[in-house]
């Protein structure tokens, strides 16, 4: 009979005498813990991502003081990725006789990548999402902007050798920072109509952005590939350069809802190691019965491995789906403390590996025990101890002690497991 047979037939005689109940249930209730925690966790951390990754508009900023290459943007055309280009530079915006220094940046279709550019119809009201960008010949000037030169919508304001109606009034743009150049009132223009200002001479402080978005795993990707290609002068920035704060908060968060689950896990260890030590008691007797018909250490192990390894698995479904409910039912509980309101699902790592591992690490804790009969083998057979099982002495003494000793194992284990062996395997010394 092979271990994993054997191992399956008597962890089902275990299931219906229902020994196994409390071992599963504190299994199924540590993974669950921890599963219901990474669950949300790792929702909360990728909403968070998204979120600030609206400090840069995309998920990845390329940033120089020189026109970027073309081959950047063909590449992540490639790749699958969505790609959109932005021109700072300080000039001043005169409407009539009044003029203001002003930070103009000039954007390509689809920005921004990430986040929204709110506009009104007029100066400090409250903004709704745009549609696009400005049209050609028009700009978006923010409220401080219009405040300072006195316009308004439908002014024409002058930029260097050209001049611009304005459309609408930018209320907001998500790469907005805190910069010194990001301290002067804003201004957003088409990129083709950047040429016609002449505004960029030799000399001037220009900066030069690639944005690029696109799923996590391209991203990580295409950074790489960025990092190995960039000419010098050259900088790639993501979310953990743009806001590191952000990032080390959801770390910390994260940290401190693991520990949490670690009270439920250690009272789920307590239960386990109780269960785990009458586990022990019960099998010492079929233990030392498969030593007596002849396994050998390798089978009697396989066997308590696969037990533990189906015990596991078990737990581990059951676990999982648990644990998804309890994040659900989490979520809903501190729905209220969040400011996103649109978490995307959890990964399939999390939903598979986590579960698995937390499993069998807790049932894996029983095997060293399992694995110990408290058997002693003597230079000639083996007999069992004295603390573990009565035993005459005829047991360990004479070739003739084969039908003693089986005689006095059967009357102390399941019939069930006498029925899965042979009297032909047992070895006599």
């Amino acid at each position: 009979m092979t271990a994993l047979r054997l191992g399956l037939r008597m962890l089902a005689r275990e299931w219906r005498s229902g020994e196994l109940g409390v071992l599963l249930l504190a299994l199924t209730v540590a993974v669950a813990a921890l599963t219901g925690v990474g669950f949300l966790v790792s929702r909360i951390s990728a909403a968070v991502a998204l979120q600030a990754s609206e400090v840069l508009a995309a998920d990845i900023r390329l940033g120089s003081p020189q026109p970027l290459a073309e081959s950047y943007f063909t590449e992540a055309e490639h790749r699958g990725l969505r790609t959109a280009r932005n021109t700072h530079l300080l000039s001043v915006v005169f409407n009539g006789d009044a003029s203001q220094l002003t930070n103009v940046a000039a954007v390509t279709d689809g920005y921004p990548l990430r986040g929204r550019v709110m506009l009104a119809s007029e100066p400090f009201a409250k903004g709704s999402p745009a549609q696009g960008i400005p049209q050609a010949g028009e700009v978006w000037p923010d409220s401080k902007l219009l405040a300072a030169v006195g316009g308004h919508v439908g002014s024409i304001l002058s930029i260097g050798a050209a001049s611009f109606r304005v459309s609408r009034v930018l209320i907001s743009r998500p790469d907005q920072g805190g910069t010194f150049a990001e301290l002067a009132p804003s201004l957003l223009m088409n990129a083709a109509d950047l040429p016609a200002t002449s505004l960029i001479q030799p000399g001037s402080r220009v900066s030069y952005g690639g944005l690029f978005a696109g799923d996590r795993a391209s991203i990580d990707d295409f950074k790489l590939w960025l990092a190995a290609h960039k000419r010098p002068g050259e900088r790639v920035r993501d979310i953990t350069d743009a806001s590191p704060q952000i990032r080390n908060a959801v770390d910390r968060a994260g940290r401190f809802l693991s520990l949490a689950s670690l009270v439920s896990v250690l009272l789920c260890a307590i239960a386990v190691a109780m269960a785990a030590r009458r586990y022990v008691h019960r099998h010492l007797d079929t233990v030392a019965l498969l030593k007596t018909l002849g396994a050998t250490r390798a089978f009697t192990l396989s066997v308590s491995v696969l037990q533990l390894l189906a015990l596991a698995l078990l737990a581990a479904g059951a676990g999982a789906a648990l644990g998804f409910i309890a994040q659900e039912w989490l979520l809903r509980t501190i729905q209220g403390l969040l400011t996103v309101t649109d978490l995307p699902p959890a990964s399939t790592a999390i939903a598979v590996a986590k579960p698995m591992a937390s499993g069998v690490r807790l049932a894996g804790g029983r095997s060293v025990t399992v694995r110990s009969p408290r058997m002693v083998r003597s230079s000639h057979s083996w007999a069992m101890n004295p603390k573990a099982a009565p035993a005459t002495a005829a047991t360990s003494a004479s070739a003739s002690s084969c039908s003693t000793e089986t005689l006095s194992v059967k009357a102390r284990v399941a019939p069930s497991v006498l029925s899965s062996a042979t009297v032909s395997r047992c070895r006599c010394t």
